[in-house]
């Protein structure tokens, strides 16, 4: 017998399984196979039958795929499906098209086969991928048109036969079919199931060999091949399918009109030119019900079919005014059509919103979750879904939104496999590394994970330094010569030699012949053994990634690397072993003559290992964040859908011209765009009290981006509804038009966003009058920095450096020019004489600067002619003097000529460099009244400039020096409320009579394409939060007298 149960709500499908396994229970010393849709709902079910029996059985669910396989086995006894599966196929195919090319029908496929030929049969990304697309098409082949796979199996291969139906460009897909099936031992799951369905008389062994009653939990899952397996099945015994369905009669309600049952006419003239909710999001499910009823009716099998479809308002009040939400789902299960919605006061059953971006997308959230939870006692946290299509984007912002303030437990249906094992994330990020040249981000991306940190006793601050050592070294990119094309220099190898001359020599030790000098280090505490010793390992790893192998040497490789983990941290044992058996297994579907290369082994690790792990049965009272096709069918009181824009619901889909489905579409086949539109009609039936749906309207990157085509529909359809009195409340919950209503932005509670949340200043004078100048020079140059140190909160540094080989850059000029010691003596009469007469290369090679055949002689030129700048400047001053000036706790060195002090930079002058300057001016002009300037002489990329900083008189640096340290006092405990350099540009703007406001904005936030924004650096985010806006700071009422009293003194000077 067949029995299919029809019904909208999952609850009932769960009810009715509870009690048919209560009536019959299976064996106890027996496991009862249950098909199911996917683990997540498998998870969900078997919770929901222990509640109902209040028994734990042993119920084991499979997907339909599966479970089918398993029965099929029972019958054909010696038979593995897994030969005939997606991975088997697809490296069947990489070992068959050599073979193939020698048929003159595959030219189609020329380019790949001519490709592995020339590569001497090494696997590359190409191959690779073009086997994964054409094992996709003949997978589709197998479930959805038996008959090819018939026909293709049963026709000789020198056949003509074999290409009927198909065009010349397609010729070369059944030979390829031909000769895959020739080194299997089985047939495709496809033609045992025919054969079963085409035997008419079933044998006695084969109905004792299959269970009393068969399960199948279907919701759009079932192809029509399994369909008609199924009804045959069900004359030997007993298949109960139990299919979840949004309505009754939704092919006749949505004009299916193809195939041999007939339409209801009444429902075609009902529903001939209306929209209505089954037909933006209905197709599939129409379509999918309509292929089980005509294969039912041409199979002519004994069914019993039930519909306890249920009334979503069964249990409300008779007099209790409906929620839109409720309006809808009773209109889509009966089609009993309501002219006009109605919406009650305060109903936020059914909403659209509108957000920025996916960041104010989970704000609002957030926010809206503590509202309900805090005024309705009745949900729980685990009575909440939050469902995307973009899941892996919004990872990175949870902990940030729902850990803030007020915690919101939050559960992750899905994870990544590297997310959950040390190991493999480690492993992953190795092969990237090895996959791409090497340079220092790559060698910071390995000593920054926690695996390789632990397993060699180090730290960050360990990890930063050395970074630091390496590139003062002369690190620029490369392992060894190898990487470099026979050019050891400025390769980590060459470091590491470095490193280790430099334990046993001093840095004027030369080895002439490898043009290489020790580095030695004095002033760190750093254990350079320890590291060179870990450097050579990393180098050695990377060396033994990089080639192609066959797979079992690549295990071999990927054990040794496990093993001289293993040696230092043993903790990670069972994550390793567990990796080691998968490689195992996924080794038994790869020929070991197969020559793969890192590219393809990557790909193989991703597609066989980093795969979605469903983890539900961990949940507890837990808000479910998880992405749309785990968690469709699971009920929820409150349901948040994300991400409804254009460009991600429903998802592309491109027509593949080389998969024969593409010819005619059949009923059952597989639409991923009709698909994807379904699934949202399955997250509404099965959300209970909320449905809200959110979009963005731009992405990260600040671009713009429309609402999802389908949902714009359903607001229209929705809008069209509405009684005319209550239409400005649908109106104004839905706003595609602006960034955020006004509703939203009143309501709007940000998380806290950094230390500071309030802008606060004392105006009263300082008792403290004694200072130290270097404090106050630090706190003028970053006054949230030196707020932080002050409380032990201390940044994190980042230095990216990526030098070049051609060219010198300016961080290195600045490390060559400081290294000549020529700031501390430019009083020396002679020192002019000196700067000529250095050996400029050997202080390139001190400083790792090594370059290529004739670039280091164009470096050398070019250090020359900065020296020769400097000294035509140099000229210009004589009998430069060195002079001291000490106060209380205070001493500064200086050096003045005649009535002005010259300073010497090695760099472009800058905001922080003028404020520094500046105050050791204002600091020795309140002594010496002979000081007038300062000749500030200063390196614009390749020659020396000069700038001039006016003194101001005795009084007036008096008078400012002791607003500063008054505004410095003050601002100890609660930080001064300015941004340094976006505040000096506005005073600027505000002196000139520009549009300061905008001059604080651009420096501010900055530009993503040319520089980044002051509110960019990791003190301002600590302080304010990650881009926290400018008119926190320009509205406030402090904010333009404190930039003038700063600011403006300094402006005037130059």
């Amino acid at each position: 017998m067949l029995n299919i149960y029809k019904t909208n709500r999952i609850e009932l499908i769960s009810d009715l399984l509870a009690k048919e396994l209560l009536i019959n229970p299976p064996p106890l010393t027996e496991n009862l196979s249950i098909s199911i849709q996917n683990f997540s709902l498998g998870i969900w079910m078997r919770d929901q039958i222990t509640l109902s029996n209040e028994i734990s059985a042993l119920y084991e669910f499979k997907t339909l795929t599966t479970f089918t396989e398993e029965i099929i086995k029972s019958i054909y006894q010696e038979n593995n499906f897994k030969r005939w599966n997606h991975e088997s196929i697809k490296w069947s195919i990489i070992e068959s098209l050599e073979e193939l090319g020698e048929y003159k029908e595959s030219w189609p496929l020329k380019y790949w086969i001519k490709k592995i030929i020339q590569n001497k049969k090494v696997l590359n990304t190409e191959i690779y991928s073009l086997s994964g697309k054409i094992a996709k098409v003949f997978s589709d082949y197998i479930l959805y048109r038996p008959e090819i796979i018939e026909k293709w199996h049963k026709t000789n291969l020198r056949s003509s036969n074999l290409y009927i139906g198909l065009n010349e460009d397609q010729y070369w897909q059944p030979i390829l079919f031909k000769l895959i099936e020739k080194n299997k031992l089985n047939k495709p799951s496809c033609l045992y199931i025919n054969e079963f369905i085409n035997n008419n008389i079933p044998n006695k062994i084969i109905v004792n060999s299959l269970p009393k009653d068969l399960y199948i939990v279907a919701t759009n899952n079932i192809s029509k091949l399994q369909i008609r397996f199924y009804c045959k099945l069900s004359e030997i015994t007993n298949v109960n399918i139990y299919l979840l369905s949004p309505g009754y009669d939704l092919w006749n309600r949505i004009n299916i009109q193809e195939g041999p049952i007939a339409l209801n006419k009444n429902l075609l003239e009902k529903n001939i030119l209306k929209e209505n909710i089954e037909h933006i999001f209905g197709k599939y499910i129409s379509e999918f019900e309509k292929m089980i009823e005509e294969t039912i009716y041409n199979e002519e099998v004994k069914v019993n079919i039930q519909t306890p479809y249920i009334d979503p308002t069964y249990n409300l009040e008779k007099n209790k005014n409906l929620s839109l939400l409720n309006q809808v789902q009773r209109e889509l299960v009966s089609d009993t059509k309501i002219e006009k919605y109605k919406i009650i006061d305060n109903d936020e059953s059914f909403i659209f919103r509108e957000c920025s971006n996916r960041l104010t997308e989970l704000i609002y959230i957030r926010n809206k979750i503590l509202k309900i939870c805090s005024t309705n006692k009745n949900i729980n946290y685990s009575d909440i879904l939050i469902t995307t299509n973009q899941l892996d984007q919004l990872k990175p912002y949870l902990k940030y939104i729902f850990n803030s303030e007020t915690i919101i437990p939050y559960f992750l249906s899905i994870e990544n496999y590297k997310d959950i094992s040390p190991i493999y994330n480690f492993l992953q990020k190795l092969l990237g590394v090895a996959n791409k040249k090497f340079t220092s981000d790559g060698i910071k991306i390995l000593l920054s994970d926690p695996l390789i940190q632990s397993t060699y006793d180090f730290n960050n601050k360990e990890k930063d330094e050395i970074l630091s050592l390496l590139i003062d070294s002369g690190f620029h990119w490369g392992i060894n010569s190898q990487e470099r094309l026979g050019e050891i220099k400025n390769s980590l190898e060459w470091c590491i030699k470095r490193f280790t001359l430099g334990l046993i020599y001093g840095n004027d030790y030369y080895i002439k012949e490898e043009d290489i000098k020790p580095f030695s280090i004095y002033d760190s505490s750093i254990d350079l053994n320890k590291w060179i010793i870990i450097l050579s390992q990393i180098k050695n790893i990377i060396n033994k990634l990089r080639g192609s192998y066959s797979f079992d040497n690549w295990i071999n490789n990927l054990r040794n690397i496990f093993h001289d983990i293993n040696v230092q941290n043993d903790i990670f044992n069972e994550d390793i072993n567990k990796l080691k058996q998968t490689l195992n297994d996924i080794s038994k579907s790869i020929s070991s003559d197969t020559i793969i290369d890192l590219n393809v082994l990557i790909e193989i690790l991703n597609t066989n290992i980093n795969i979605q792990n469903s983890n539900l049965n961990a949940r507890r009272n837990e808000v479910l964040v998880s992405d749309i096709e785990s968690s469709r069918y699971i009920p929820h009181k409150i349901t948040f859908l994300m991400g409804m824009n254009h460009n991600s619901f429903p998802r592309k889909v491109y027509k593949d011209n080389m998969n024969l489905l593409s010819n005619k579409y059949l009923f059952g086949d597989p639409n991923l765009m009709d698909k994807e539109r379904y699934i949202f009609l399955e997250l509404l039936t099965s959300c209970r009290e909320h449905f809200i749906v959110l979009w963005s309207k731009y992405d990260m990157e600040n671009n713009m981006l429309e609402i999802s085509s389908p949902i714009k529909q359903l607001i229209n359809l929705l809008n069209n509804k509405i009684d005319k009195n209550n239409k400005d409340k649908l109106i104004k919950k839905i706003n595609f038009d602006s960034s955020q209503s006004e509703e939203i932005r009143e309501n709007l509670v940000i998380p806290k966003q950094g230390l500071i949340n309030s802008l606060i200043f004392n105006k009263e004078k300082s008792k403290y009058k004694e200072y130290r100048l270097l404090e106050l020079i630090n706190w003028f140059q970053s006054p949230q920095l030196y707020w932080l140190k002050k409380r032990n909160i201390i940044p994190k540094k980042t230095f990216n450096f990526n030098p070049s080989d051609e060219k010198i850059s300016n961080y290195q000029k600045y490390k060559v020019l400081s290294s000549l010691s020529i700031n501390s003596n430019i009083d020396d009469n002679n020192f002019k004489e000196k700067l000529s007469g250095i050996d400029i290369r050997q202080h390139l090679i001190l400083n790792g600067i090594i370059s290529p055949k004739n670039s280091i002689y164009i470096n050398e030129l070019e250090i020359n002619n900065l020296i020769q700048s400097l000294i035509s400047i140099l000229n210009n001053f004589t009998n430069i003097e060195r002079k001291y000036l000490r106060e209380d706790s205070n001493k500064i060195e200086f050096f003045r000529c005649e009535n002005q002090i010259i300073e010497l930079i090695h760099t472009d002058i800058n905001f922080t460099k003028r404020s520094e300057i500046w105050l050791k001016l204002l600091f020795i002009a309140r002594f010496d009244t002979g000081i007038d300037k300062v000749q500030i002489i200063y390196r614009k990329n390749n020659i020396y400039k000069t700038e001039i900083l006016n003194a101001p008189n005795r009084i007036e640096s008096s008078k400012i020096l002791y607003e500063y340290t008054n505004i410095y006092f003050n601002s100890i405990d609660d930080c001064l409320p300015l941004p340094p350099e976006s505040s000096y540009k506005y005073t600027n703007a505000f002196m000139k009579n520009k549009d300061f406001e905008k001059a604080f904005i651009d420096e501010w936030i900055g530009n993503k394409k040319f520089h980044f924004g002051e509110r960019d650096k990791k003190e301002m985010i600590i302080c304010y939060g990650n881009e926290r806006e400018p008119y926190f700071f320009i509205k406030n009422k402090n904010f333009h007298e404190l930039s003038l009293k700063l600011f403006k003194p300094l402006l005037d000077a130059f």
